[in-house]
């Protein structure tokens, strides 16, 4: 089963398949080996600090570990709280500005993968990952002029069974 999801007033549109392989790529084991140590720490903590070249641009990400408050383990709590968001914050910056991306916890079926490329001539961001072995989650930005900043054109979900 496959869902995209794209904001009604979002008229961009994205292609799979734009950005053929990942440049960086942190396996499931080396994220969550990371993400242990980060939360060891109870305090915030840069788990890893990548740049990227898009032309002659250089595109950043930092992939943030900060603490939050848990709910106690008798409350119940939803799949996108446990599963799909997390503590962790993947920031972007680029051309003098950074904005929050995305958040995740740990991985469970994949590595966690970041590409960049230009996207109907601007710079376009598409992060993959997997938090749940049976769910695969690919992410796609493109940067807006105007705004200054990255904008979300959507997200897919692939499920298994």
């Amino acid at each position: 089963e496959e869902t995209v999801i794209q904001h009604i007033s979002q008229k961009k549109t994205f292609e799979l398949g734009n950005f053929l392989t990942p440049a960086i790529s942190i396996s499931e084991e080396k994220w969550n080996q990371a993400f242990e140590l980060a939360v060891a720490s109870e305090l915030p903590k840069v788990m890893f600090d990548r740049h990227l070249m898009l032309a002659t641009e250089k595109v950043r990400f930092t992939i943030e570990y900060l603490p939050r408050l848990q709910p106690e383990k008798d409350v119940a709590t939803s799949a996108h709280y446990s599963l799909w968001e997390g503590p962790v914050v993947v920031k972007a910056h680029f051309r003098g500005k950074s904005q929050a991306l995305l958040q995740i916890g740990t991985l469970d079926g994949g590595p966690f993968n970041v590409q960049v490329d230009l996207h109907d001539g601007l710079p376009a961001i598409q992060i993959t990952s997997s938090p749940h072995y049976n769910n695969g989650f690919k992410y796609f930005w493109s940067w807006d002029d105007e705004k200054k900043r990255f904008l979300r054109l959507g997200s897919v979900q692939e499920q298994g069974c």
